[in-house]
């Protein structure tokens, strides 16, 4: 059993990949699941049933530790922490899980976390409109270590959480710790919700333009004009 998780996506799907890649050399048949809609038969299948092809078998879960709390999750956990589990076992998770939920698969598991650097966290910090010279300071310095997309998709984020802290209030940040919340909300107050949901709307622009092939300039480049336009 595997579990990968932790906030530096682009690290942790590349180390999915990777064991899926060894898995197809090995000659197993590889069984991708989402828990978004996951129910226990649909486990218990996947876990216990022969293989089609008479080969073993890699299971994938993805975002099973992250759904909310619920019923169907708890029949989920509970039948993978009774069971002994027979296949090769992997956990993909978007974020990075706390003890309490790792706990119980602690003795049975290998566990990698991935960390994204504390210069991009301190970047999209430091986004405001009184900030601009650090703001570009930090993100020239985060983009020599890091690859743009990433620096792209936290950034996006990062205006969409502000969007909602600023049209919701505290009651948005519902599952963020206390300093998380305290965060968001000082830097929401640096803009007005209009300027946000324009900045957003850059934002997805840039996306397709990239996309598609229809953007003037490097994906570099445009998070420079976008973190110039957030900070006007």
């Amino acid at each position: 059993m595997l579990i990968l998780h932790g906030d530096n996506l682009a690290a942790s799907r590349e180390a999915l990949v990777l064991e899926k890649e060894r898995a197809g050399v090995e000659g197993r048949e590889i069984v991708d699941l989402s828990a978004r809609h996951l129910e226990l038969e649909t486990l218990k299948q996947s876990l216990e049933s022969p293989s089609f092809f008479k080969s073993e078998r890699l299971v994938v879960i993805e975002s099973l530790f992250s759904l909310p709390g619920s019923a169907r999750k708890e029949r989920l956990l509970k039948y993978l922490k009774k069971e002994e589990i027979k296949v090769k076992l992997i956990f993909w998770e978007s974020k990075q899980l706390d003890g309490r939920s790792l706990r119980p698969f602690a003795s049975q598991a290998q566990i990698r976390l991935f960390k994204l650097p504390a210069l991009i966290f301190k970047f999209l910090d430091s986004l405001n409109p009184k900030n601009s010279k650090t703001a570009l300071l930090l993100l020239n310095n985060t983009l020599k270590n890091q690859p743009p997309e990433l620096v792209f998709y936290l950034l996006c984020r990062r205006i969409r959480d502000l969007i909602v802290v600023k049209d919701l209030g505290k009651k948005g940040l519902a599952g963020l710790a206390p300093w998380q919340q305290a965060r968001l909300l000082t830097q929401a107050g640096f803009f007005s919700l209009e300027k946000l949901i324009e900045i957003y709307a850059v934002c997805l622009k840039i996306d397709w333009e990239q996309k598609t092939g229809r953007s003037w300039h490097s994906l570099e480049g445009e998070l420079d004009l976008l973190v110039l336009s957030l900070l006007e």
